[in-house]
């Protein structure tokens, strides 16, 4: 099939026009994309024809007069609610912040029209270039976790749709399901649990969703009134495994003609002022915690925003350059955990090219299995090292996912921190803490790099 013909049968042709992706290949590995989708990339299946228009027609829009007048209301309002609180350190990027979190509310903008669904594979990510193309962040504000690929598409409370897809090989390690029922994408309003979805003897998938109750059936979740987004988290615990395939698809008749670029710019202004004051929440919150401690949510992460089902917590720091904050994590069984050090606006840190994040399969553990990490600004010779990246108040997060439903005996998830002085640090350390050579860090950044990257991988 050719190229147009494939942009006709998505509907784009009446959305957008034929942008930079206009001339990129294809390839002809039908049988590994459900629903035949334009895939790319053998080996990477979130390169897809719909992904890399959709981002052509965000970034025309990001230059829309409408679109950064929006981005300068919203900077002056969020200027005004971190005047107090935030340092010279926390102003030095937000800037460029805000204008990443304009263009991610635009794409939410583009995959907001239900009558014309559209998959985004990436829908928080870095700034990166594929395809002849370069693509800002889509990051902002609010915690992004760089083990995680991202992905949303428009649901609404009326119609029904079908979400197919194939695991790919390395699998992710969890793949939860959602359905979003707000911008920030923290108010879930029902899920598929991936230790619940239903494959085929080759991978397959298939989740409905409509108004109707489930009634037992499975791979199945119910809209509810306030439906917007369903929403998915690649969670994987080693940066080699693969998102599975997705494809999107409306079953009801459309109810109303595609959105123009001038309605969608519009649209994407008024989500850029709307979502001023979760983003404010997700700051302060983070700010309210005492200094240099570890705080987990009661009640898990459904109390704050964040995953069903899932555990999160976090600390807010400050330190010096002759001091370390040391963390210690109990597993609690979990299947994936990752700890993150972040900036004042909970965005991650160059995580491609710093160690300012590890993935449980990224960590070694103690003898005893519990994990202890260093988060400092220069490199102790430590392999669990968290790299500030500069910074003398990062915040930092940690994950559990697929915690065990029924733990028995087992301990549940625990984490706890300290501040120390440097010269301490050996001292402190579980005996048999694994240590690295400046020439082992860097193989071990450069291993990250090429992991990092096959997100983006266009072969």
């Amino acid at each position: 099939m050719k190229r147009r013909a494939m942009l006709q049968a998505l509907g784009a042709m009446s959305i957008y026009p034929l942008g930079a992706a206009e001339g990129l290949a294809m390839n002809s590995a039908e049988s590994v994309w459900p629903g035949n989708s334009p895939a790319m990339s053998p080996r990477n299946s979130t390169a897809t024809v719909e992904q890399l228009a959709m981002e052509d027609q965000a970034m025309r829009i990001l230059q829309a007069p409408v679109a950064q007048a929006a981005i300068r209301t919203a900077a002056t309002r969020l200027r005004t609610l971190g005047a107090a609180a935030a340092s010279e350190e926390a102003w030095r990027e937000f800037d460029e912040h805000l204008q990443e979190w304009g263009y991610e509310m635009i794409l939410k903008a583009i995959c907001a029209d239900s009558n014309y669904p559209r998959l985004l594979h990436h829908m928080y990510g870095p700034a990166h270039e594929w395809f002849g193309r370069k693509v800002p962040a889509s990051i902002g504000f609010g915690g992004d976790n760089v083990d995680v690929i991202y992905s949303i598409f428009a649901l609404d409370p009326h119609s029904h749709f079908e979400l197919r897809g194939r695991r790919m090989e390395p699998a992710i390690t969890d793949g939860l399901i959602e359905v979003c029922g707000n911008l920030s994408l923290a108010m879930s309003l029902g899920h598929v649990d991936w230790r619940d979805v239903e494959f085929d003897a080759d991978g397959r998938f298939s989740i409905r969703f409509g108004p109707e109750p489930a009634n037992g059936r499975r791979n199945y979740i119910q809209l509810k009134r306030d439906a917007r987004f369903g929403f998915m988290r690649n969670a994987r615990a080693d940066w080699a495994e693969m998102p599975p395939t997705y494809h999107i698809e409306r079953l009801d008749p459309p109810t109303a003609p595609p959105m123009s670029d001038e309605e969608i710019a519009a649209r994407a202004a008024l989500y850029i002022v709307d979502d001023i004051p979760a983003t404010h929440y997700w700051v302060a919150m983070i700010n309210a915690m005492p200094v240099n401690t570890l705080v987990s949510p009661s009640g898990g992460s459904v109390i704050v925003g964040g995953l069903q089902q899932r555990q999160m917590a976090f600390g807010r720091l400050r330190i010096e350059d002759d001091e370390a904050f040391v963390v210690k994590v109990g597993s609690g069984g979990a299947d994936y955990r990752g700890l993150i050090v972040m900036d004042y606006w909970m965005h991650s840190l160059d995580a491609g090219r710093r160690n300012s994040s590890l993935s449980s399969g990224q960590s070694v553990a103690n003898p005893d299995g519990s994990f202890t990490y260093v988060v400092c600004a220069d490199d102790p010779g430590v392999h669990n090292w968290l790299d500030c990246v500069g910074l003398r108040e990062p915040k930092v997060m940690h994950r559990w996912h697929l915690l065990p439903r029924d733990p028995g005996p087992a301990v549940a998830p625990w984490i706890e921190g300290r501040v120390i002085k440097r010269k301490d640090l050996d001292a402190v350390l579980p005996p048999g803490t694994l240590r690295v050579t400046p020439a082992e860090r860097k193989l071990q950044l450069a291993e990250r790099a090429k992991f990092f990257n096959l997100r983006f991988a266009e072969h």
